[in-house]
């Protein structure tokens, strides 16, 4: 039976002691009906106090509950990319300094022992008085091309290129065997000709064409 059916119960034999004591009874019964009412009253607040305690209980329980629940839930996961790593990167082969139109030499570049090595097969190598400079020249020779270079201190500087073949061309595409037209065609006619050379003044770099006596470019020079 719940507190609250025993308090009705009280409640109601309250009423109905109440009744009893409007009857005429000596003084004895008097004092001991009071007395039983008063602990039927006392007995009523008490449950009513219980019932309020227990119903607070319940509602800190829960309010514990509740709140180890939510302490207790997971947190979402969240998924973090993986940064992918990056592919290697193939290494580029390494390209000789001289391609076929000699785009990667230079009037006065510094002519290094890595640079002769990736240019080819040397044909022919010597040192000699310079006949432009003071000290020793030095003259690679190669299938297609020749480089003259003078001592510089530690540097060789490049100062002659000559080209003797048609396997090479200058930067702006003219070879060995082109008519003087073709190569007026490809430089214009701002040009110095002395006898049977064309010369020009490209960029500060003087490039002359040698023709042979069929009007073709035999040899070229620059400088």
């Amino acid at each position: 039976m719940s507190k609250i059916m025993i308090l009705g119960v009280s409640l109601l034999l309250i009423g109905c002691s109440s009744q009893t004591a409007d009857m005429p009874q000596d003084v004895e019964n008097e004092v001991i009906f009071t007395n039983t009412q008063d602990d039927i009253l006392n007995l009523s607040g008490k449950l009513l106090e219980d019932e309020i305690l227990e119903e607070d209980e319940i509602l800190e329980e829960d309010e514990i509950l509740e709140e180890d629940e939510i302490l207790e839930k997971p947190s979402p996961i969240v998924d973090t990319p993986v940064a992918e790593e990056p592919a290697p990167v193939a290494e580029e082969p390494v390209q000789p300094i001289i391609s076929k139109s000699i785009r990667d030499l230079s009037i006065g570049m510094n002519i290094t022992d890595d640079i002769v090595v990736a240019l080819g097969n040397v044909i022919s190598k010597i040192d000699a008085p310079s006949c432009h400079y003071s000290g020793t020249d030095t003259i690679y020779t190669y299938s297609d091309f020749t480089l003259y270079t003078f001592q510089e201190g530690a540097n060789k500087r490049l100062y002659i290129i000559e080209i003797s073949s048609p396997n090479v061309s200058t930067i702006q595409g003219a070879r060995v065997g082109m008519s003087r037209d073709e190569i007026i065609s490809i430089y214009g006619n701002s040009y110095d000709e002395f006898g049977t050379i064309l010369s020009y003044n490209v960029g500060g770099q003087i490039i002359d064409f040698t023709f042979n006596s069929n009007g073709t470019v035999n040899f070229i020079e620059i400088l």
